[in-house]
């Protein structure tokens, strides 16, 4: 051992989570953005599941969440794929890049975007979200 290894230096390893989205089945993950909004739903998810009905047509499919999270909304381009927070207690996904006003909490990956339209359809949805954690 190096002299100057301390033996009981340890690396801190945080837990990480994503956000679960699971639309009839189909299954997508989401990367938490670094916001206090997300903070607070990740807060506010933990440790449960909550179903929430989305509808809408076009670029955006909106709901309500079954708790409030404060957030400062503000004018964004958003991006297929994104999870927004309004106000109030409301959410979006859209399916479509677009200006719109909210605080953009998540992102799901690129790769699965053409299918998130295939999920939904022209329909409305019940959208199951929760929290997957790992290193």
């Amino acid at each position: 051992m190096s002299p100057h290894t301390d033996p009981y230096d340890y690396e801190i390893i945080r837990p990480r989570c994503v956000l679960v989205v699971s639309i009839e089945g189909t299954i997508f993950y989401a990367s938490f953005e670094d916001d206090p909004a997300a903070k607070g739903f990740i807060d506010k998810l933990n440790p449960r599941s909550i179903d929430v009905v989305l509808t809408g047509e076009g670029a955006e499919r909106c709901g309500t969440l079954p708790f409030e999270i404060p957030c400062e909304e503000k004018e964004t381009e958003v991006r297929p794929g994104d999870i927004v927070l309004r106000d109030g207690g409301g959410i979006s996904l859209f399916l479509e890049g677009v200006a719109a006003s909210g605080v953009r909490i998540a992102r799901l990956g690129d790769s699965r975007i053409n299918e998130l339209a295939d999920a939904f359809g022209n329909e409305s949805r019940t959208v199951l979200l929760s929290l997957e954690w790992g290193e």
